[in-house]
């Protein structure tokens, strides 16, 4: 305890910190003969919110410098501990040493494993080769040709697509659409035929600023 602490001024010793609420009514079904005496629950005492305190004063405590925190005995080897148990090895009666590990059986085919939630998977074409020239000259002959196909026929499908999209939105769009749909057609008729239409382009644009400029004439005589 702090020998030197001084209890405060205005200390209410003899006051309780907590007092039965005043406020505080009987249920009306309590019944004293089964439940006993009625008794307020117990709220904050007022009084000690303005005094310093209330209750017994007790001196504060302080670190002790002196201690030192819990003997324990301190730890040493034990000299007959032993490590962690482990069987011990013995020689491999079945190990051998492949002197020729590059000589192999001959192959009859060959096995691919995927993990894949996609179904429809094949595999075709399977070259076994340590040149990498003959293994890209096989890929030009066997999977490119078999790539272009596929990537063309990707963009008919896609075409079709955007071709019943682009009918529907004319027939169903209104005058938006009607409008949306001819100018998906000049620009498909541009991309497929780009020389063309360009020259329609600068024909039409030269010719539009030509009439601009003949229109501004002096205008004929009056009759």
């Amino acid at each position: 305890p702090d020998e030197s602490a001084v209890k405060p001024e205005g200390w209410l010793d003899d006051a309780e910190e907590y007092i039965p609420d005043p406020e505080a009514e009987m249920p009306e079904d309590w019944d004293e003969e089964e439940d006993g005496d009625y008794e307020a629950p117990l709220v904050p005492n007022p009084a000690c919110e303005e005094a310093p305190g209330c209750g017994e004063w007790v001196r504060p405590m302080l670190k002790n410098p002196e201690y030192k925190g819990k003997w324990e005995p301190p730890m040493i080897d034990n000299p007959e501990y032993q490590g962690e148990w482990a069987p011990r090895e013995i020689p491999n009666p079945a190990y051998f040493v492949d002197e020729d590990p590059h000589q192999l059986f001959p192959m009859a085919g060959v096995a691919i494993e995927i993990w894949t939630m996609s179904g429809g998977l094949f595999f075709d074409n399977v070259l076994v080769t340590r040149d990498a020239a003959k293994a890209s000259e096989f890929a030009q002959q066997t999977w490119k040709p078999r790539h272009a196909a596929q990537v063309a026929r990707e963009e008919i499908k896609r075409a079709r697509i955007a071709r019943a999209q682009r009918e529907e939105a004319y027939e169903t769009g209104g005058l938006m659409g009607k409008v949306n749909y001819f100018v998906l057609e000049a620009m498909d008729v541009a991309v497929a035929n780009p020389i063309p239409s360009l020259l329609t382009i600068v024909v039409a644009f030269v010719s539009v600023i030509y009439l601009c400029c003949s229109g501004g004439g002096s205008p004929g005589p009056r009759p």
